[in-house]
């Protein structure tokens, strides 16, 4: 009886120490598994920063593109009427030389005819 005691009782601390081994195991499995998951989170965390910081950067490029394309829309519409306005100088002018070529044909075309009339008849060409 005694040493069915005594085997009992080194069973039974084989038992709990088993029993400690298999609690210390699963704490370390439990531990290990705490530490994957924060390391999950964390990178997912991570991966959500890069994600909005390229966001913020995609968008302020967006922004400054945006804005050039403002300033070229711009500038194209400031040459456009610069080219409409210098288009009518230049038909303006055109006309004023056309009129002015008229003008001094005609003052030519007279001339050349008092000269013929002086050369003709001696006197001042009639209607004068």
């Amino acid at each position: 009886a005694v040493a069915a005691a005594g085997r009992s009782d080194r069973e039974r601390d084989r038992a709990a120490s088993e029993l400690d081994a298999a609690a210390t195991a699963a704490a370390k499995w439990r531990d290990r598994a705490d530490a994957s998951e924060a390391a999950a989170l964390a990178a997912d965390a991570s991966r959500r920063a890069d994600a909005a910081k390229t966001r913020r950067a995609l968008e302020e490029q967006n922004h400054q593109l945006g804005a050039a394309r403002g300033v070229v829309e711009a500038e194209r519409a400031e040459r456009h009427r610069a080219e409409l306005t210098l288009g009518a100088e230049v038909n303006a002018l055109r006309d004023a030389l056309a009129a002015a070529t008229r003008d001094g044909r005609e003052q030519l075309a007279d001339a050349a005819a008092a000269r013929e009339s002086l050369r003709r008849g001696g006197g001042a060409p009639r209607g004068a």
